[in-house]
């Protein structure tokens, strides 16, 4: 315990990973996060072909928990856990919700998301067609697992997750990182957008979001001066002369 007047020497071990901070620079290339954003539409392509095999319903599967991750970037306890007519509701206009209760989230406040057009349509058909092939009578769960009353494992999902990407877009990716893709995704342009960050990833304090973004918000601030000089540099271009300034 800390004595009055002492010089606390402990480092609060906050900020992104190493590890996770050289994942991330793989998206570096915009091929790269081209590549995974179109993989689970790619998927659904794919699935119109063929009928609806348990390998083939497995592979949709997959490409749901991605395009959700994608979208809604909660944490795999969430995902897996995810409930028809409790925390996922389809709704009459084709629209999915998500809605974790307070008790459901790390950091015990409500969380809900509206997912919408091209997501909405893939969970739909997994919903229609793949998922009645993988459950069992009288599951409620999203992700069904090997008996009713139970959900899928936050490793196999895990597991199916990182092979279909690594297969398919050549990406080394876990789940956790789609949380920090989005907040890469959101302020590489938009430097000003942190308390939306913090929103979208349910962070108490504004100051966690900042410690983990740090870099994105630096290299856009650097960006945003790069474009600055450049534009003040094009402004003089073809100027013969430069007018000193009044005394």
């Amino acid at each position: 315990m800390e004595l009055p007047g002492q010089i606390s020497t402990e480092i609060d071990n906050v900020g992104m990973t190493a590890h996770n901070q050289v994942l991330l620079e793989q998206f570096s290339d915009p091929a790269k996060l081209e590549a995974l954003a179109m993989l689970p539409m790619n998927i659904l392509k794919e699935a119109k072909k063929e009928p609806p095999t348990v390998t083939m319903a497995r592979l949709v599967q997959t490409a749901v928990t991605i395009e959700i991750w994608l979208k809604a970037p909660i944490r795999i306890k969430n995902m897996a856990a995810l409930a028809l007519g409790k925390s996922f509701l389809p709704q009459s206009n084709g629209d999915m919700l998500i809605m974790l209760s307070a008790g459901e989230t790390k950091n015990e406040q409500q969380h809900h998301v509206r997912l919408q057009g091209k997501t909405a349509q893939l969970i739909r058909r997994y919903l229609d067609v793949d998922r009645p092939v993988l459950t069992q009578p009288g599951s409620p769960f999203l992700f069904p697992g090997k008996t009713a009353d139970c959900h899928k494992s936050d490793d196999s999902i895990r597991t199916a997750v990182k092979k279909l990407i690594a297969n398919r877009c050549g990406i080394r990716l876990h789940p956790h990182l789609f949380r920090h893709l989005a907040g890469h995704v959101i302020l590489k342009d938009h430097i000003e957008m942190t308390p939306v960050v913090q929103r979208l990833l349910g962070h108490k304090r504004l100051q966690t979001t900042e410690s983990f973004y740090i870099g994105a918000q630096t290299q856009a601030a650097h960006d945003h001066l790069d474009d600055q000089i450049e534009r003040l540099r094009s402004g003089l271009c073809g100027t013969s002369s430069i007018r000193k300034p009044r005394r």
